[in-house]
């Protein structure tokens, strides 16, 4: 059984078991009722942290899945290679994935040509008239600071959105 004892936890038949020691050490780091409960609210908010994280990434994929499966490259019109392309970005979790902002480029508009702004803003211009291009501008100005993430439960939606959306 000695051979099997790590970092103060003995395993017996399948069964993970604290020993005295271990205990004596978290009794010791937990003497107030204050600590432990300041030490799971650090625990759980990370945990939460994690979760969105995770949310976040998987949303960005199948929401990027669903915009490039859509068109291909508004400024070029190529089938290969495409990115999804915000007008604004991505930084702002209002704009993050509005269909209003999200279009697809090739690797060649989007990172060789530094996301070819001319043709690019043609397009919005052509697509969405000047005032809506201005309107959104300014937008991002009034709401820099103003920048709210999205909950969890939200992003749950989305995925099972786009999901269902690319699957048909």
């Amino acid at each position: 059984m000695n051979h099997m004892k790590r970092k103060g936890i003995d395993h017996h038949k399948g069964w993970w078991i604290w020993t005295k020691n271990s205990k004596k050490k978290r009794q010791k780091l937990y003497k107030t009722r204050q600590a432990r409960e300041k030490h799971w609210q650090k625990l759980t908010a990370k945990m939460e942290k994690k979760k969105f994280d995770h949310y976040k990434k998987e949303l960005d994929t199948v929401h990027s899945r669903y915009v490039r499966s859509q068109w291909p490259c508004v400024t070029c019109w190529a089938k290969d290679n495409i990115q999804n392309w915000h007008f604004i970005s991505r930084r702002h979790y209002k704009y993050r994935r509005d269909d209003d902002n999200t279009f697809p480029q090739c690797v060649r508009c989007n990172v060789i040509l530094n996301w070819n702004y001319i043709e690019y803003t043609k397009y919005m211009i052509e697509k969405y008239w000047y005032e809506f291009v201005n309107k959104r501008t300014e937008e991002i100005k009034d709401s820099y600071y103003k920048n709210r993430k999205p909950s969890i439960d939200w992003m749950i939606k989305k995925i099972d959105y786009y999901k269902k959306i690319t699957t048909n």
